[in-house]
């Protein structure tokens, strides 16, 4: 087995920025508990919640994007949310790219999840006369899955074939797909970012609150 040193560095990057932001979550919300009453105290462990759901949704699809989470089976459905390009089939099934993530998942003619598989860099899909995909990456590089998600062939396209032939394929739709209201936050890295921001914004504040009545009372 050919092991990618750059997913490994990537992926170790990551899972240690993501502890970092988990630590910083646990220890605000023992801070909280420690020095909070009242209201107070809940609306500031919901600021932990909101910083460690948001550092999971971040990092997670940075993981999956780089490789680092290859190992999770067909059977993953990971949320999707809003998608561009989606394609479908003669038997209307939908074939759908999460760029976030680098997955492609298939989902029947009523949205009921099927499969999925990693595809890392990938910028758009294809859908082939004999009912095969055909997933363009970063790089020129072009993998052809059939609808089980097996790797049939793989090719590198000349800067200008590639440019030409991305450029021909129609847009796709863009659809919502059907994703529950908890998971939507790890469909969108901006999403996860703005929640953990505003979980972020709500610790601070809670703490330089908490600063400001320490000195008050110190000099009282």
């Amino acid at each position: 087995m050919i092991i990618n040193i750059g997913t490994i560095i990537f992926s170790a990057i990551l899972c240690l920025m993501l502890g970092a932001f988990l630590f910083a979550a646990v220890e605000n919300g023992v801070f909280t508990l420690r020095n909070t009453k009242g209201w107070r105290r809940w609306l500031a462990l919901l600021s932990s919640v909101l910083i460690a759901a948001g550092a999971c949704g971040f990092f997670g699809l940075g993981l999956s994007y780089v490789g680092g989470l290859n190992w999770l089976p067909p059977s993953f459905e990971w949320p999707a949310g809003f998608v561009d390009g989606v394609l479908t089939t003669s038997n209307r099934s939908h074939i759908v790219l999460i760029k976030p993530a680098g997955r492609v998942q298939i989902y029947d003619s009523v949205w009921h999840f099927v499969r999925g598989w990693p595809a890392g860099a990938a910028l758009k899909l294809h859908l082939l006369a004999d009912g095969n995909v055909e997933v363009l990456m970063k790089g020129q590089w072009s993998f052809v899955f059939d609808l089980n998600g097996k790797l049939i062939s793989q090719r590198r396209y000349g800067v200008h074939e590639f440019i030409d032939l991305e450029n021909s394929l129609p847009a796709g739709e863009s659809v919502f797909v059907p994703t529950s209201p908890w998971l939507y936050i790890f469909s969108s890295p901006l999403l996860s970012w703005l929640v953990g921001a505003a979980g972020y914004f709500v610790a601070r504040r809670r703490s330089l609150e908490s600063n400001a009545a320490k000195g008050r009372n110190a000099v009282s």
